[in-house]
């Protein structure tokens, strides 16, 4: 990938059957809350869908090992991931489709500072899908920021340090696709 922390790589993208499926289903917001709630986490100020991950039955700490992602209950409750997850398979010669996780951060929240770890971070690339955009949401980087609207999708670097602070007054929802592919390495 090229030496920028983000690329944008498709417009438009229509998420509203998304955000509707998301409205309908509040439930499914923090049921795994793994990833918030360990001491010193910077995902501690959102929330989450896990719509496809490892097998969370095994136990968190699996998840850090190399393992092959399963579809959650909930990508049958929110219409439009999967189209969405397979139409970016094809958009950048995806290999193997990773985890997909749906976040929110409500206004005046924050992600602190990091990098991510772990095997699942450092394998695959990953697309962010603006869900839900309000102004004053920003996306960060040491080299750029991400301020997206609803449907944008951008390749981003999880190894360089990043964060996210919502100074709107409205709630943030980003979907995160992790994807195996080559397409964008060397450039």
């Amino acid at each position: 990938m090229s030496s920028a922390s983000f690329i944008k790589i498709a417009e438009n993208l229509d998420v509203s059957s998304i955000v509707g499926s998301l409205q309908r289903n509040p439930q499914l917001w923090d049921e795994h809350n793994e990833r918030r709630v360990f001491e010193g986490s910077p995902h501690s100020q959102m929330v989450d869908i896990w719509v496809r991950f490892g097998d969370i039955s095994e136990g968190f700490e699996k998840l850090r090992e190399p393992h092959d992602s399963i579809w959650y209950e909930s990508s049958n409750l929110i219409d439009g991931v999967r189209e969405i997850a397979f139409h970016l398979m094809a958009l950048v010669q995806g290999e193997r489709l990773g985890g997909i996780l749906i976040t929110k951060l409500d206004a005046g929240k924050e992600i602190m500072p990091h990098v991510d770890k772990g095997w699942h971070a450092e394998y695959y690339e990953k697309l962010y899908v603006s869900i839900k955009s309000p102004k004053g949401s920003k996306f960060c980087f040491e080299d750029g920021v991400i301020e997206s609207n609803a449907g944008d999708v951008y390749l981003f670097r999880n190894d360089r340090l990043h964060w996210v602070k919502n100074d709107s007054d409205e709630e943030r929802i980003t979907m995160v696709v992790c994807i195996k592919t080559d397409l964008f390495r060397g450039v």
